[in-house]
């Protein structure tokens, strides 16, 4: 059974729209690293809320703010004591570009996957082809995207997660480093 609920606060600064869901990934951090992961986006987490990917439980429902959120999990110092579920534990948001997490209702810390466990997804994702752009000249091919791309993509990613460039920039060029041995032996293979 899941005890956490996934939200957003509208782009519009009234409200934040939530649901319960049916998804039991085990411990918070695993909801937490699949939804910055695979659902970065406003449009993502909209989808997520309103049915679009994800089983729910019952309908979305549409908090003043924040704060009418939080009361989900925290009943003590709130107005609302209706908002209150005793079962949730655990809440997610995507507020300001990126997603959030509490597990108070009152404070909120953004979602970061560790740097090296992203590296190793970009990995992972470049040796299954899915980071391409264009197409090859000689075969029509999708052409699989340079180091400058994959280190820019990457540079997107960390920042959705808060992470700032003193954070992730040795990363970053580890990786482009990665891609640019990679291709040179892919390269090597068709010669």
């Amino acid at each position: 059974m899941s005890n956490s609920m996934i939200g957003y606060n509208n782009r519009n600064g009234c409200g934040t729209t939530a649901v319960e869901h049916e998804w039991n990934l085990g411990e918070p951090e695993k909801l937490g690293k699949f939804l910055v992961m695979e659902h970065p986006t406003y449009e993502d987490a909209v989808k997520l809320v309103n049915g679009g990917i994800v089983l729910l439980k019952g309908e979305p429902k549409e908090y003043e703010h924040l704060d009418r959120y939080g009361e989900v999990i925290e009943n003590k110092i709130h107005w609302n004591q209706e908002n209150y579920k005793p079962h949730i534990k655990h809440l997610y948001c995507h507020m300001a570009g990126v997603w959030k997490y509490s597990d108070d209702g009152i404070y909120w810390e953004v979602v970061q996957v560790p740097l090296d466990e992203l590296y190793d997804h970009f990995v992972d994702e470049y040796q299954k082809g899915n980071f391409v752009e264009g197409v090859c000249s000689w075969n029509g091919d999708d052409a699989l995207m340079g180091p400058g791309s994959v280190g820019k993509r990457f540079v997107e990613k960390a920042k959705l997660m808060g992470y700032r460039k003193y954070d992730f920039d040795s990363v970053r060029k580890e990786l482009e480093d990665w891609v640019d041995i990679h291709l040179g032996n892919l390269e090597s293979k068709f010669r």
